[in-house]
């Protein structure tokens, strides 16, 4: 515990590393004595850059948008979205198990960068088996859509899925993106949902998870993919989608603001043959 003329080797700010002769507590910090140039000085330094109390959460203010199609729809009447008519077909896909409620968005194949360029989204949902519904682009025969179903209540309103703040400002450093700009990952042509809980065995796999993957998606763009022998064992819904583009997901809110679905939204312009029909006012 610090007190009046003890000393403290300062832990941030722009005194770090000086040792701090504390006088007296001042504010939110300690008026300080610090020798700079031989000579002493009288400073405030904060708690937090004394080390005396963690730092605050990163904040960040995130733009909000609009989603870019009515996703309700889009699962219902693809062709009120997509031209030409039959350009999308809706079927359903895997089921996939949460263990946890906390749910991962990544690309499988860049699975060894999972922990630079990924994290689980903020909000959760209640552990348990979901069933999927996938919307297939007939011309590539790949995904452009997936949606889980967490409750069987109509949707509100859709918001982007985000991050924890601090994940959210580490990713967007790392691919230079805007702080403010809504959360999107990183797609490198193959999308996966998974349990957070899963992360472990996706790192024990990141050798083989790729190849795993291109085997189990050329069968169909759409599978669950068990790791391991565990009774359960993780599961990734992955997703053959694209040929690279951030991907970003939408959780479906029912009127008193309970999520009741989840859509990754995979829809590449460049790639895809299906084409967003124009909406006329």
């Amino acid at each position: 515990m610090a007190s009046p003329h003890g000393r403290i080797v300062v832990k941030a700010g722009p005194f770090v590393n000086m040792e701090a002769e504390l006088l007296a507590p001042e504010g939110a910090g300690w008026r300080a004595r610090v020798a700079m140039l031989g000579r002493p000085f009288e400073v405030v330094v904060s708690n937090v850059d004394l080390g005396l109390e963690p730092p605050p959460p990163p904040s960040v203010r995130i733009r909000a948008i609009e989603p870019p199609r009515d996703y309700e729809q889009l699962f219902t009447s693809p062709d009120a979205v997509f031209d030409p008519p039959g350009a999308v077909e809706v079927r359903p896909g895997p089921a996939l198990l949460l263990t946890s409620g906390r749910l991962l968005g990544f690309d499988p194949t860049n699975a060894a960068f999972l922990d630079e360029d990924y994290a689980a989204y903020e909000r959760t949902v209640a552990p348990g088996l979901y069933p999927s519904w996938v919307c297939l682009d007939v011309g590539s025969g790949r995904v452009c859509a997936v949606r889980l179903r967490f409750a069987d209540r109509p949707v509100a309103r859709w918001s982007v899925a985000g991050v924890p703040a601090a994940d959210h400002l580490r990713i967007a450093s790392r691919f230079n993106t805007p702080p403010e700009a809504p959360f999107a990952y990183e797609c490198r042509g193959f999308a996966a949902l998974c349990d957070a809980d899963a992360m472990t065995s996706i790192r024990e796999h990141e050798d083989t998870l790729p190849q795993s993957v291109l085997d189990a998606t050329a069968a169909a763009p759409d599978q669950a993919l068990r790791l391991g022998d565990a009774d359960p064992a993780p599961e990734l819904l992955v997703l053959a989608a694209h040929d690279g583009s951030p991907c970003r997901s939408w959780w479906g809110e029912d009127g008193d603001g309970n999520l009741v679905a989840l859509v990754a939204d995979l829809y590449n312009r460049g790639y895809h043959r299906a084409r967003a029909r124009t909406v006329r006012p």
